[in-house]
């Protein structure tokens, strides 16, 4: 072979191979296609759409350790453009309650606006439903009931209702009733008379007042005792306290 011919074939071979490292990775647009067979016109246009729209990372994606996509942290608009979205806060948890473990509370139960919440004959929890009232968690469903009554400005509170009571770590508990019905517990202690007071101390939580027969209530207090300062006396800073200087 003359010298010529081995250049032009040198030439052949260098140009076959850039042929070849060019056409795996040409992409046909669907605006290309119109000789194209239809096999080949659907490939086509879904290698536009996969040009168009950004592939997610691995980040973005939100993948988890066993490789299943979780919800992604970021998305796209229909123009390719990145869009962030936005995560609602967990609001779950013991949180439920903690608005009403602050300072003193109180909820009436006997029709008086003297006080911070008013239980109305609309808030009537009946017999084998469960419910809330500002804070209050209240259970019937053991065939209690918890039901105002306006000819007698007083609330029915029949056995074995129970109202869940929110209090900080350091609380009292006071409990009014109608003349000699107070014929509940308060975590577990009975009533002895028509105004009971239960002190409580531990985890920030509730006080589980229980019904044990058919009462009838006024009102529930709840202070919350403050815990701040350097701590010093606080053990003295609730209730009432008296010091005798005389013997």
């Amino acid at each position: 072979m003359s010298r010529l011919g081995k250049k032009l074939s040198k030439q052949i071979m260098a140009f076959a191979l850039s042929v070849a490292m060019i056409l795996p990775n040409m992409t046909v647009y669907a605006s290309d296609v119109s000789d194209l067979d239809p096999q080949e016109e659907i490939i086509a246009e879904n290698e536009e759409l996969n040009a168009a729209q950004p592939l997610l990372t691995e980040e973005e994606a939100d993948v988890d350790e066993d490789g299943d996509e979780g919800a992604a942290a970021v998305s796209y608009s229909g123009d390719g453009e990145e869009e962030e979205e936005e995560t609602p806060a967990d609001e779950g948890g013991s949180g439920d309650g903690d608005a009403y473990r602050t300072g003193t509370i109180t909820w009436s139960f006997n029709g008086s606006t003297d006080a911070d919440y008013v239980f109305q004959t609309s808030d009537e929890v009946t017999s084998g439903n469960t419910g809330e009232f500002n804070g209050l968690k209240i259970d019937a469903s053991n065939g209690g009931k918890l039901s105002f009554r306006s000819s007698n400005n007083d609330t029915q509170f029949n056995a074995n209702t129970i109202i869940s009571v929110p209090v900080s770590s350091s609380a009292q508990v006071t409990i009014i009733s109608y003349p000699n019905y107070h014929y509940y517990t308060v975590n577990g202690d009975a009533a002895d008379a028509d105004t009971f007071t239960y002190s409580y101390s531990g985890e920030a939580g509730y006080v589980n007042v229980v019904a044990t027969a058919d009462s009838y209530i006024y009102t529930i207090k709840v202070v919350n005792v403050d815990e701040g300062g350097s701590g010093d006396g606080d053990a003295y800073r609730t209730g009432t306290i008296t010091w005798s200087f005389n013997g």
